[in-house]
C-alpha cells in the first residue's frame, strides 16, 4: 500500500509539474478531472485508449473545422457565435493535445520501468546461476583436496603400518 501511495503522489507530482499552463484558467476542476482520467489511464483503464496511435488525433483539423456538414454550420452562424465555438474547440483540442502528451509520456514511462524490471530480473538471474556455479566449484575443489588430504592420509598410514615412512 505504502509503495501505490508513493507512486501516485509521484504521478501527481509528474502531472502538476507538467500542466502548469492549466493552472492559468484558474480552473481546479479541469485539473483534477484532467489527473483522474491520467490515473484512469495510468492503471489501465482509460476509455477510448489506442496503443497504436503514432500521433496526436484530435477531433477537428489544425483549423478546427470538421468536415463540409460542420463547415456549413459555421457559415450559417453569426460572428460571435462562430468566434466563440472556435474558441472553445481551439481550448478543446489543446486540453486533448496536453492529454495526449501525457499519456505518451506515461506510456513512455511504463515501458522503460517494465525494461528496467526485466533486465533487473535478469541480472538477479545471471547473478543466482554465477552463485550456484561459484558454489559448485567451490564444492568439487573442496572434495577434491579433501579425497586428496585422505588418501595421503591412507597412504601414510599403511606406510606407517608397514613400518615404512
Amino acid at each position: 500500500m505504502q509503495q501505490g501511495n508513493a507512486e501516485k503522489f509521484s504521478l501527481i507530482t509528474f502531472l502538476i509539474n507538467d500542466v502548469q499552463w492549466l493552472s492559468t484558467y484558474q480552473n481546479v476542476r479541469n485539473i483534477m478531472e484532467l489527473m483522474i482520467d491520467v490515473l484512469k489511464m495510468y492503471h489501465g483503464i482509460a476509455e477510448g485508449w489506442d496503443e497504436d496511435s503514432e500521433g496526436f488525433n484530435g477531433v477537428y483539423e489544425e483549423n478546427l473545422i470538421g468536415d463540409e456538414e460542420d463547415q456549413m454550420r459555421l457559415v450559417n452562424m453569426n460572428e460571435k457565435e462562430r468566434e466563440m465555438e472556435l474558441f472553445a474547440r481551439s481550448e478543446k483540442r489543446e486540453v486533448l493535445k496536453t492529454r495526449y502528451e501525457i499519456e505518451r509520456k506515461l506510456r513512455m514511462a511504463k515501458k522503460k520501468e517494465m525494461i528496467q524490471s526485466q533486465t533487473k530480473m535478469r541480472s538477479n538471474e545471471r547473478r543466482r546461476n554465477m552463485e550456484k556455479k561459484r558454489k559448485v566449484k567451490n564444492a568439487i575443489k573442496g572434495l577434491k583436496v579433501k579425497v586428496h588430504f585422505e588418501s595421503k592420509l591412507i597412504g601414510n598410514s599403511k606406510t606407517t603400518v608397514d613400518g615404512k615412512y
